[in-house]
């Protein structure tokens, strides 16, 4: 977006200074360095976004699973027990698939 901005305005003042320089200043030109100005808005907006890359992917955090190596599969079972007394039936539902992966079956 900046750098859209940046390039708009370089382009604008570009083409005003241009538009300056070329002709002899008078007062009846009327709006040919509005016209001027405008029209370099619009190109120094179309270079800037044709410039602009994309923008960099988001980072995504993934967790990685755990690991239960103290008390093995045991652990599993335990927590989905107590899930189920808690009513965190959702829960208790993932360590026990949890626990049925940990013993192979």
């Amino acid at each position: 977006m900046i750098s859209t901005l940046k390039s708009t305005i370089a382009a604008g003042l570009g083409l005003a200074m241009l538009a300056g320089a070329i002709s002899p200043a008078s007062a009846d030109r009327g709006g040919d360095i509005a016209a001027g100005i405008i029209g370099g808005a619009i190109v120094g907006g179309i270079v800037g976004q044709a410039t602009a890359g994309d923008a960099p992917p988001r980072r995504v955090y993934v967790e990685p699973r755990p690991v239960y190596r103290e008390r093995g599969c045991g652990e599993l079972r335990e927590r989905a027990r107590d899930a189920e007394e808690t009513g965190r039936y959702e829960r208790a539902r993932h360590f026990w698939r949890e626990y049925r992966i940990c013993r192979g079956e």
